[in-house]
């Protein structure tokens, strides 16, 4: 009697026709996902300029591991510190985001870092930009926040904009990126650079 193939998720990006061992943007369907670090290595991989040693980070709800680019590496090390041995345990929150046009798996946060964090990525050739790491609540799901009560990108820009003090602006910040994490959706780009233009000019007012 012939077994009935296994039936696999449908595929909705062409990242996922080909799988591998290493975990891509498109995987992530959309959604923030959090593993927890079992380890962390170094490999060489083949590239476009041949062999080169990159950072690989093992999870433990997963198979797939993650080729730590230095943007990632510097989020968990903002969130960690320098020690990798102090990684190991520590969950880290993933979602979709874009670089250079291209989908890519970047850092939101983690449930085991008590306050947001603002990190300042240098890299190589790249003007310095500033990134923000979220505090992620334990046990959210998603959905505690429909997604038509999450503001537009237009609103959530201007009710940044109608601060009048550095307070009202965090205040209001946090107010804005709950409503973005309760409905499992990332805060637009322009959103983090409307918010942090106007905290610049308001610390020189």
């Amino acid at each position: 009697m012939d077994e009935k193939p296994k039936k696999l998720q449908k595929p909705t990006s062409y990242d996922q026709l080909y799988p591998g061992r290493f975990l891509k943007a498109a995987e992530l369907l959309g959604k923030k996902v959090t593993l927890t670090i079992s380890d962390v290595d170094m490999e060489e991989l083949e590239g476009d300029d041949g062999k080169r040693a990159k950072a690989i980070v093992s999870f433990a709800e997963t198979e797939k591991k993650l080729v730590l680019c230095k943007t990632n590496g510097l989020c968990i090390r903002e969130m960690f510190g320098k020690v990798l041995k102090d990684w190991y345990g520590k969950k880290v929150t993933l979602f979709e985001d874009t670089w250079n046009g291209e989908p890519a798996t970047r850092i939101w946060g983690s449930p085991d870092i008590a306050n947001d964090l603002e990190v300042q990525i240098s890299l190589p050739r790249r003007r310095p930009f500033k990134k923000t790491l979220h505090r992620v609540v334990k046990g959210a799901t998603g959905n505690g926040t429909p997604a038509s009560k999450v503001p537009t990108t237009a609103r959530a820009i201007e009710m940044l904009q109608r601060t009048a003090d550095i307070k009202e602006l965090v205040e209001q910040k946090r107010t804005i990126w709950a409503l973005y994490g309760a409905a499992d959706q990332a805060v637009p780009v322009e959103v983090e650079a409307a918010w942090r233009e106007h905290g610049e000019q308001l610390e020189h007012e």
